[in-house]
């Protein structure tokens, strides 16, 4: 009867681990999805700002190198 009880106790904790590892799985995997989305959303912006860059460089850079700000500016 005593091996019994100690079994059932056994099974008892094991299906609480189990509720409790799921639990911590799920946890993570909803972690891991919002990981996934910031990361995209920095790609994304990483990306905008790139090509911000590059249209400054190239496109821009021969305007004000041409048209000095300062031939504007009265002293």
């Amino acid at each position: 009867m005593f091996c019994k009880i100690k079994l059932q106790k056994e099974v008892e904790d094991l299906e609480t681990n189990i509720h409790y590892l799921n639990q911590k799985l799920k946890d993570a995997e909803t972690q891991h999805q919002r990981l996934l989305i910031t990361r995209s959303n920095l790609e994304k912006d990483l990306q905008l700002k790139v090509n911000s860059l590059f249209i400054d460089r190239e496109k821009c850079l021969g305007l004000r190198k041409s048209c000095p700000i300062t031939s504007f500016v009265k002293h």
